[in-house]
């Protein structure tokens, strides 16, 4: 007969990714607070989108020459499918059917990041030219060292944040298939023994 081997603790991290997927499988539907929050967030990530727009439509000066047509495709696209993501979240109500559009999101900003970070076609005194006198000091005093560092966490920060949602969204795709599934039925060999 074998003996029972006593079980080891899980690592630390499947650990701490069980917790996450629970939680995540709990909060899957976007209701009440949460769809305001959705919301809210969908407002600020459009506002910044037009932000960056409005500069180059009022040619600011924030954007210098360096600013050809693959840094605008970067920029632009990345923040309108980052809109878009957030969009279709809202629209369905749910969390983890959205997750690999927020992983594809956090890729292109990465890879955003990397195309600006590398060229950096910005000119930092200009940054507020786009907001009312009574606005300029909330982004007025970013830099152009601090523009360059948010920009280069922004790489390794949005290939983690993808790796990380990717392993939420298959940990919480089989915590709800387990739901949905009803349980098996013994078989006729189960039965005799």
């Amino acid at each position: 007969m074998e003996q029972a081997t006593p079980s080891e603790p899980a690592p630390v991290q499947k650990r701490w990714m069980d917790r996450i997927v629970k939680n995540s499988v709990k909060n899957d539907k976007i209701e009440g607070s949460d769809l305001i929050g959705e919301l809210a967030a969908l407002v600020l990530m459009s506002a910044a989108l037009w932000f960056f727009v409005a500069h180059k439509v009022n040619e600011t000066g924030f954007y210098t020459e360096e600013f050809g047509g693959m840094e605008m495709f970067a920029l632009y696209s990345a923040g309108a499918f980052t809109v878009f993501t957030a969009a279709v979240r809202i629209a369905l109500r749910r969390h983890n059917i959205v997750r690999p559009l927020e992983t594809a999101s956090f890729v292109l900003l990465s890879i955003a990041h990397a195309v600006l970070l590398a060229r950096f076609p910005f000119d930092f005194d200009h940054v507020a030219d786009v907001l009312p006198g009574a606005l300029e000091w909330t982004v007025g005093w970013i830099s152009e060292t601090i523009g360059k560092v948010i920009l280069a966490l922004g790489i390794p920060g949005g290939i983690i944040a993808a790796a990380i949602t990717m392993m939420i969204y298959f940990g919480v795709k089989k915590e709800l298939s387990a739901v949905q599934e009803p349980p098996p039925t013994p078989s006729e060999d189960d039965s005799d023994a």
